[in-house]
């Protein structure tokens, strides 16, 4: 039980005498004197006090009642004694005294301490150097108690206290139990500790370890470095379910270094937490130093705790990565140079060459684009088989095997190494699903099934494998929620017990039997529960024994009394048969039989008609029932609307009325079927089929060359859904098919233009020709002939010279534009990479800034309630205290 702080006022004035201090309220001990009360619990009360023979401060711990050495606090008072005397250690309280005051009551006399506690600095702050540096210490004094054979089981921030020179010290050891003690002061199942620092173990009622002591030092590791505990509820039941099944949460980034470290003191299983103190020690000293509160070599947590995380978790592929993809860029850069060289090569050949031999270029570059496309595909065959042997998965983009394969496919549909190394891929995926099923894993298995599916989507195994392993999660989660509800209802038994013992102890016997009758209906075969239950009616049974005993004595007065007891015996068990079946009811009800649980109801009305929990219940149920009904029948009326609306999409997709006419096509019918049921798998497919329907029409109309139609038809398919992948890449295709013809007919009309024009031009010439021709004499026909053939031969080459500059000057152009798409697509791509992990960043630094805002805001509310509280200290002081007298500084001294 924690102390709390005493009100400022209890110090008596310095200069009244030992009667003065009596009349006060201070216990009077012989060679101490008191100086003002410190704090108080429900065990004790701590006082500072003057040791007159040392003329030193010491604190005083006087027990609550007088010295009664069969009573458990007294027991427990003079047991703490004895632990602190066996206990010398720097960091655990010092004892000096035990004795009894003069008004018969027991004290100790331990060590002042004048640092506060660390509640008090946690609410301040702590710097993560300081937090190591005092995890350090009381885990010291935990492995020097736990080698003396003393666990203390109720480790928290208020049983820690600091000297004047800041030393950390482990107080209250109260409730601690020595191992080797055959005399336990607490009953079986009674839970010790404090349940926002409990052990699972303890939760449950067990007895704790000094693995417990380490667990609760875990949970204060984790309050110093954040601030708050690690776990928090409306109620202590809540916590400490919290403490059985809820993981352990992560540190702040800044102190993650520690989260290995934290998730074994906070492990669930005794077995996965550190054996003992030094074992802890040891492992926080190879993250952090023992001559330092930071890790050696660091200046900030983060780079350290990023190398540590990366090499738990496996990492190191990464470098893997980087080794596996540098030899595939060193062959690209050396393929780009090679076709560089060759063009290079080829184009100076060509100027050399044009008028020698134009027609026998074509056949060595077709020779020399073959073998750089094959030269491609087996360095595309070779990076796909060395990522495969380095383990690397399909998440990797366009570095990974199944991208180098399509890769190769895009260049050689048939290629059989490709297609094989996919299917090896499928199958391996397959294989390794069936492993991690076999092994117990199906969420692993779902995980490889995903990636088989992502690369063949209709493969039958994978798909039987997929419903195999979603069954086993279903089953497994089932598993694992029906083991919490056994605990929580244990837990609750314990609860009940806890309950029933301290009823039983206080003589009210009936609601020690109502307590137990709750608990037992959680846990029906309760060896605790039942073995109370006993004593309880054995009580009774003593208790009736006895009232017998005195009717034989007075007779005529027993009757009387005996008929009235009979009367309240009577209304007492009605109203605890009333109360059992309102319990029964409620747990019915719980469990959604609201049958049975009306039948209950029915069965305490009839004892106690007009019983007003029972009569509201049954109200409630007769509600409950009859909105079932309702929502059933609402159901039911959906599900038949949702078919019908499914059939008649069937209806109008198989008449081709897919998006037309306006009101009646599929798409509609879909589209409204998804507003009744947004979640509606074959709604959601039916659209998808559209848009493959308006893809494959699409396909068709490419391949028959009307692109225009075909385009329309992508549309359509788009406005079902609106980035579907396969219709954009179509749509693409389209447009830059059109784009192409449409070329081709400006330049065939340009050239035809250019023919009419040189046609138009020879004639005027011809015409020149033959009247020229008709002026001169007979004897230059002949050498005019001559001329004109000459004439016309040179024509003739120039045209086919022309015409081959032209071929060629295509060819340039056509290489220039798919190199021009190629830069283009690369750097979209890198464009959408950076936009996507710039999102990302933006999404973390709202994190962190939301978090920080609430940080700040926890620290304003928190000065504000510091304020508050002086304000209120200085204005009871000035109310209360007398002017001259200086306050004496009030501390708490641990819990008990």
């Amino acid at each position: 039980m924690s102390f709390q702080p005493s009100p400022p006022d209890i110090s008596p004035p310095e200069s009244l005498g030992r009667e003065s201090l009596r009349r006060w309220g201070f216990p009077q001990i012989a060679g101490y004197e008191i100086d003002c009360e410190i704090g108080h619990g429900g065990m004790a009360t701590v006082y500072r006090a003057t040791q007159h023979s040392l003329q030193r401060q010491i604190a005083i711990k006087i027990l609550a009642q007088e010295v009664d050495d069969t009573s458990e606090m007294a027991q427990r008072f003079k047991k703490e004694g004895h632990i602190l005397a066996r206990l010398l250690h720097p960091n655990v309280v010092t004892i000096y005294d035990v004795g009894i005051t003069e008004d018969n009551q027991l004290y100790l006399s331990i060590e002042y301490l004048s640092g506060g506690t660390l509640r008090e600095r946690i609410q301040r702050g702590l710097s993560i150097d300081s937090a190591i540096y005092i995890v350090r210490c009381i885990a010291k004094a935990l492995g020097y108690a736990h080698q003396n054979g003393v666990i203390h089981r109720d480790i928290k921030p208020s049983n820690i206290m600091f000297r004047y020179d800041d030393t950390p010290v482990l107080t209250d050891f109260g409730v601690a139990r020595v191992a080797e003690s055959n005399t336990i002061h607490t009953a079986v199942g009674l839970m010790v500790g404090s349940p926002g620092y409990m052990s699972p173990e303890q939760a449950k009622g067990e007895s704790a370890t000094t693995q417990s002591d380490l667990y609760g030092l875990g949970v204060v590791l984790y309050e110093m470095l954040t601030g708050r505990p690690p776990y928090q509820a409306d109620n202590p039941l809540a916590v400490m379910l919290k403490h059985l099944h809820d993981p352990v949460p992560n540190l702040p980034s800044e102190c993650a270094y520690l989260q290995p470290v934290l998730n074994k003191l906070l492990a669930k299983k005794i077995a996965d937490r550190y054996q003992n103190a030094n074992e802890f020690l040891n492992a926080l000293n190879l993250i952090v130093p023992s001559d330092t509160g930071t890790p050696s070599g660091l200046n900030t947590g983060s780079n350290i705790n990023q190398s540590i995380i990366e090499f738990a978790s496996g990492k190191l592929q990464s470098l893997l990565k980087e080794r596996s993809q540098r030899p595939v860029w060193i062959g690209a850069i050396g393929a780009a140079i090679l076709m560089m060289a060759v063009g290079y090569a080829l184009k100076s050949r060509n100027a050399m060459e044009s008028v020698q031999a134009p027609s026998e270029r074509v056949k060595p570059i077709e020779q020399t684009l073959l073998l750089s496309r094959e030269a491609e595909i087996a360095a595309l065959l070779k990076q796909a088989d060395a990522q495969l042997q380095a383990g690397l998965s399909t998440d990797e983009a366009e570095q990974s095997a199944e991208a180098a394969y399509r890769r190769v496919l895009k260049l050689d549909r048939s290629n059989a190494q490709a297609l094989a190394g996919l299917e090896n891929m499928v199958k391996e995926y397959e294989r390794s699903a069936q492993r991690y099923l076999q092994a117990g894993a199906p969420q692993n298995s779902l995980d490889q099934i995903g990636k088989g599916l992502a690369m063949a989507s209709g493969r039958v195994e994978l798909l039987k494998l997929r419903q195999e392993a979603e069954q086993r999660i279903i089953e497994l989660k089932t598993k694992k929620v029906e083991q919490e509800r056994q605990q929580e209802t244990q837990l609750q038994a314990e609860q009940s017990l806890f309950q029933a013992q301290s009823s039983f102890q206080e003589g009210l016997l009936e609601i020690s039997l109502i307590h137990i009758e709750q608990g037992l209906v959680a846990v029906p075969q309760h060896q605790g529960l039942l073995a109370l239950r006993e004593q309880v009616k054995a009580r009774v049974m003593e208790q009736q024994h006895q009232a017998e005993a005195q009717q034989r004595q007075q007779a005529e007065a027993r009757r009387q009394s005996e008929e009235a007891e009979r009367k309240k015996v009577e209304q007492a068990q009605r109203q605890q048969e009333v109360r059992q079946s309102l319990i029964q009811a409620l747990e019915l009800q719980k469990n959604g039989k609201y049958a049975d649980s009306l039948q209950q109801i029915e069965k305490g009305l009839a004892l106690i008609p007009d019983h007003p929990e029972l009569t509201q219940l049954r109200d409630q149920i007769r509600a409950q029932q009859a909105a079932e009904k309702k929502q059933q029948a609402e159901q039911t009326k959906r599900d038949e609307e949702v078919k019908k609306l499914l059939e008649q999409a069937e209806t109008q997709f198989k008449a081709k009325r897919l998006t037309e006419p306006v009101g009646n096509n599929a798409e509609a019918t879909y589209r409204q079927l998804l507003k009744l049921d947004a979640n509606n798998v074959q709604a959601q497919a039916g659209l998808v089929r559209i848009a493959q329907d308006y893809l494959q029409q699409a396909q068709q109309k490419k391949a028959a060359g009307a692109l225009q139609d075909s385009l329309k038809l992508i549309e359509k398919g788009l406005s079902v859904i609106p980035n579907q992948a396969e219709l954009m890449r179509l749509q693409e295709d389209v447009h830059a098919q059109l784009a192409v013809e449409q070329q081709k007919l400006e330049q065939q009309r340009q050239e035809e233009k250019q023919r009419q024009e040189q046609q138009k031009k020879e004639q005027q010439r011809l015409k020149q020709q033959q009247e020229e021709k008709q002026r001169q004499e007979q004897r230059k026909k002949i050498e005019q002939q001559l001329i004109e053939k000459v004439q016309f031969d040179k024509k003739q080459q120039d045209q086919q010279h022309q015409e081959q500059q032209r071929l060629e000057q295509q060819r340039l152009e056509e290489k220039q534009r798919q190199e021009q798409q190629r830069k283009e697509q690369q750097r979209q791509e890198e464009k959408q990479r950076q936009e996507q992990q710039k999102k990302i960043e933006q999404q973390q630094q709202e994190k962190q800034r939301q978090e920080q805002q609430k940080k700040l805001e926890q620290q304003r509310l928190e000065q504000q309630r510091l304020e508050k509280q002086q304000q209120d200290q200085q204005r009871q002081d000035t109310n209360d205290a007398p002017a001259t007298k200086e306050k004496p500084q009030r501390r708490i001294f641990g819990t008990f």
